[in-house]
């Protein structure tokens, strides 16, 4: 039996405080509890004697952390090759696991997660694959034992793989990825143009900072920084606008399609789109002026693979006139809007999925390719040719889900959690009178009626 589950994000929350209020993204533990007490049902009435659990990446959410914002010198956008001869980031990493793991809703499910062995009284494989938000936990020996330990993983040095192929009788039968290596953004290499993906792609390539990381460090995480440092908490609990803005900071990261980000925040409820500007525009003229006070972050951004370095050499030339100081119109961020909620599409990774060499090479000749990544759970039919069914599948989050309207301009809120579980040949999949061949049950469950936080 195969189970993969991926993007649970688990979080630090206490730089999410707002006074007394504590905003936490991570699901309760009971969700997970409930979840493995349905796989182990499962287990018991049928004749599975292994197991393995692939946890397919973002399992800790490491560069989403206003801890980073305790060192200027330190950031997350960097080569991994760099944390071992840097004891300093080496600690940091190190203090946002501990932080991490000590959130009580997380602390609770690493407890259920390590003890799994004992609850489904089978042999129990558990394999852990980075992501493009966990990258930097493969970076140092020290940093993957903490990992192993919290998850009561076998101990062993080598570095976490990139990948995943599962066999079944000997045969290679599932590959399984994260999912950023379809996504340039948060990956160093672009396969849009790429004839096919190799199954082994280069280990530098995972190592390599992007521009997905300094993204959420310098404007995902400071923006709701730097909002609570102006207005201050008291003045944004007393302040209805105020507290609905800073909650659309908080939770913006968890907009889907990411198109639709710029437009969730000027659709704050109670605020018009100019007035959201006006609340805004000070920040980011705080966080303009700071970036260039501090011309090491330019450094940084010329380490990043996907920007291109001449527009980061021309920014720096231009910085210093600070042209923010005469304002920055509202006329200008709502063209940015355009091209970002009606040209840029999301669509499925199929495409990227269909070049995969672990569908036709001998190595891997796969039946399914799972990933996670989009936070957008999916099955696919990646090709049906002489009856051979190929499917690709998206795990989807343990995460809430701030859906878009067909316009990007409507939000909602909803409830996210995504259970794979494959049967190999031979396996009762309990859907069936019978033993078949490979089988697969997913469960997207998408529940209405969450609040946020």
């Amino acid at each position: 039996m195969l189970i993969v589950l991926s993007d649970t994000h688990f979080a630090e929350s206490k730089t999410n405080k707002l006074g007394d209020v504590h905003y936490n993204h991570n699901l309760p533990a009971y969700v997970f509890k409930n979840y493995f007490n349905d796989i182990a049902s499962i287990i018991k009435n049928n004749h599975i004697k292994e197991i393995d659990i692939v946890l397919a990446g973002d399992i800790f959410e490491i560069t989403r952390s206003g801890l980073w914002l305790e060192d200027d010198n330190l950031r997350p956008y960097v080569s991994s090759d760099l944390v071992p001869n840097t004891i300093e980031l080496e600690n940091k990493i190190i203090q946002i696991l501990d932080s991490i793991a000590l959130d009580p809703r997380v602390s609770e499910t690493l407890e259920i997660i390590r003890s799994i062995q004992n609850q489904f009284d089978r042999k129990v494989n558990i394999y852990y694959i980075p992501g493009n938000h966990d990258r930097l936990l493969n970076s140092s020996l020290r940093i993957r034992e903490k990992v192993r330990a919290l998850l009561n993983l076998d101990v062993i040095e080598d570095p976490f793989p990139n990948y995943y192929v599962h066999y079944s009788d000997g045969i290679p039968f599932a590959l399984i990825r994260h999912g950023h290596e379809y996504d340039p953004v948060n990956f160093s290499i672009d396969f849009r143009k790429a004839l096919e993906i190799p199954l082994d792609i280069e280990n530098e390539a995972y190592n390599k900072p992007v521009m997905g990381d300094f993204v959420t460090v310098e404007i995902a995480v400071k923006l709701p920084v730097y909002y609570r440092n102006y207005y201050t908490a008291e003045k944004i609990l007393k302040d209805v606008q105020l507290l609905r803005l800073y909650q659309r900071l908080i939770e913006f990261d968890n907009v889907r399609p990411s198109t639709a980000l710029l437009n969730f925040l000027f659709s704050t409820p109670g605020i018009r789109r100019q007035e959201t500007w006006e609340l805004l525009e000070p920040i980011f003229v705080l966080m303009l002026d700071e970036f260039l006070q501090k011309p090491y972050l330019f450094d940084f951004l010329l380490n990043i693979d996907n920007i291109n370095p001449s527009i980061v050499k021309l920014a720096k030339l231009f910085a210093p006139l600070r042209l923010w100081r005469f304002g920055i119109p509202f006329w200008l961020i709502k063209q940015l809007m355009k091209p970002v909620s009606k040209n840029i599409k999301l669509g499925t990774v199929v495409p990227f999925v269909s070049k995969e060499a672990g569908l036709k090479t001998d190595i891997a000749n796969v039946q399914c390719i799972i990933t996670g990544h989009t936070h957008v759970p999916e099955v696919e039919l990646i090709s049906g040719e002489q009856g051979v069914q190929k499917y690709y599948i998206n795990t989807g989050t343990w995460r809430n889900l701030i859906p878009s309207s067909s316009d990007l301009n409507q939000f909602g809120r909803l409830r996210s959690k995504a259970q794979l579980v494959i049967f190999e040949p031979g396996e009762q999949n309990p859907e069936y009178s019978r033993k078949t061949g490979w089988s697969f049950d997913f469960i997207s469950k998408i529940g209405f009626g969450s609040e946020p936080f």
